[in-house]
């Protein structure tokens, strides 16, 4: 089976989703990450990487689709925020050039709201189903954080969130 993971943090960044996807292609399957530019935990890219330059790599397997970000920096709610949606903008554009074709579309992200717009983007570029893997509930861990208090702000996110689920195939929960 050929995977589409889409995730905005990969290698060398550690996260649970690089074990998962080293794991499927140790079943025998073909795997494929789109990802963002490596710069969690401390903001900066790391050494090798940079914006404006994608990249494309192989580790262990796995072939690596890079998206430009705009990095996390000093982890403020403004350079998260860019951080976040120049995420979800560039990769959603990345996906237009992804030449490969994929059977699945495996979502790993604490939040719906940056990586869902690639996601169905690729859902639809790609014709294959998305199983989302739920880190955060949404938009509870954002009013839970005390970072929004604005009740239209929190509706909107839940309306969005909701319709990101709803174009999953399946949605997987720890």
């Amino acid at each position: 089976m050929r995977i589409l993971v889409v995730t905005q943090y990969f290698w060398p960044e550690n996260f649970k989703i690089n074990d998962v996807a080293v794991g499927l292609i140790e079943k025998g399957h073909n795997v494929a990450v789109l990802t963002g530019l490596p710069n969690y935990p401390k903001g900066k890219f790391y050494k090798g990487y940079s914006f404006p330059k994608e990249k494309k790599e192989i580790h262990e397997g796995v072939t690596i689709y890079r998206s430009p970000v705009i990095p996390r920096g000093d982890a403020s709610s403004v350079r998260l925020f860019l951080n976040y949606i120049s995420f979800a903008l560039l990769a959603s554009l990345r996906v237009l050039f992804i030449k490969d074709k994929f059977d699945k579309i495996l979502v790993y992200e604490p939040s719906p709201i940056t990586i869902g717009i690639p996601a169905i983007i690729a859902k639809f570029r790609f014709k294959a189903p998305i199983f989302f893997w739920v880190q955060d509930l949404w938009p509870e861990s954002i009013t839970a954080a005390g970072d929004i208090k604005n009740k239209h702000v929190i509706k909107l996110v839940d309306i969005f969130t909701r319709f990101i689920y709803w174009q999953s195939e399946k949605i997987l929960v720890q």
